[in-house]
């Protein structure tokens, strides 16, 4: 064994500590790890994107552009990718991660092999599907969180939900049917077309089959601005819903509030919580030398419950209702 000299050992042990925090400071505050956020304008976009910048703000330069609705210029991105090149980009919303599919299959190969994470798409899975380096976030709470947690809270019998939904969430509906029969609850679904012109009058036979001929006991709806337009809300789905006095679970806050009579419950996704999940997925991609691992899709894990007191004060168990995060009364 070597009898080093006890100056010259802690002169070494020092050498090995400054070349650690070297290598530490090289792997993960490059100056070359840059990330762009592309966003559309909104309170919820802005406070997912402050999720991910509270995490990444010490070891990565991150870029956000907010692009505004309808706007299919990608001008801004390439001029962008004009003087850097991003580790990772992170999308918010179905309209820019078709902008940037777009942008991609233009700009191959300069940009086919930077990581993109989707978070905020409608049936993110299938959003992300014409992006070989993609990953996502859903954007909804599973079916059969939200249905179970409902059930907890009440009194009434949960035993067969009514859905109604497009083509762009059947993934999601077909999965956690099949989680919620292994909870004991049938799913009574109903698939509707793409024709706006026709969602009136299917939505309204949709509804009356699920309350009148299946006798469903609540109505599960998933997060579809299409089929939840203020029109379609106004004049089908509220009145025909109130006229059945039968239960509601949503996922978004707004159709909760009692003003508009419509949601029971929901749980929701926070935004600031997938923001930084968000982060994690960047983080764990630096570890992984910027490679995609198998895993694409991931649940979101940072949720919140609302309940409109006023809707479920005749069925509500009030000794769980100290699990629910808001409550509108």
């Amino acid at each position: 064994m070597h009898n080093f000299h006890p100056v010259i050992s802690r002169f070494l042990y020092f050498k090995v500590i400054i070349l650690q925090v070297f290598f530490f400071n090289c792997v993960f505050a490059s100056d070359d790890d840059a990330i762009l956020i592309l966003t559309p304008p909104g309170e919820l976009f802005a406070s997912a994107i402050a999720g991910i910048q509270e995490e990444t703000y010490d070891d990565f330069e991150v870029t956000v552009l907010e692009l505004s609705k309808g706007n299919d210029d990608a001008g801004e991105i390439e001029h962008y990718f004009a003087s850097t090149t991003p580790k990772v980009i992170v999308i918010l919303g179905n309209q820019l991660l078709r902008l940037y599919t777009k942008f991609s299959h233009q700009h191959k190969p300069d940009v086919s092999g930077i990581p993109v994470i989707s978070i905020y798409a409608l049936d993110t899975e299938r959003a992300i599907g014409h992006l070989n380096n993609a990953q996502g976030i859903s954007s909804q709470t599973p079916m059969v969180t939200a249905i179970t947690k409902f059930r907890y809270l009440v009194t009434s019998k949960v035993a067969t939900v009514g859905v109604i939904y497009r083509d762009a969430c059947e993934e999601l509906v077909l999965q956690n049917t099949k989680l919620c029969q292994r909870e004991g609850i049938a799913i009574r679904s109903i698939k509707i077309g793409d024709e706006a012109k026709k969602h009136k009058k299917e939505i309204s036979n949709a509804l009356k089959h699920l309350i009148k001929k299946e006798q469903v006991d609540a109505l599960w709806v998933p997060n579809d601005n299409v089929i939840l337009s203020s029109e379609l809300l106004g004049s089908v789905w509220i009145p025909l819903l109130n006229r059945a006095n039968i239960p509601v679970i949503v996922g978004v806050e707004v159709l909760v509030k009692p003003e508009l009579n419509f949601g029971t419950f929901a749980v929701i996704p926070d935004p600031k919580g997938t923001g930084m999940q968000a982060a994690d997925l960047i983080f764990d991609l630096k570890y992984n030398n910027w490679e995609l691992p198998e895993i694409r899709m991931y649940p979101t894990l940072s949720v919140y419950s609302v309940l409109n007191y006023k809707k479920a004060a005749k069925i509500i168990n009030r000794n769980n209702m100290n699990t629910i995060t808001k409550i509108f009364e």
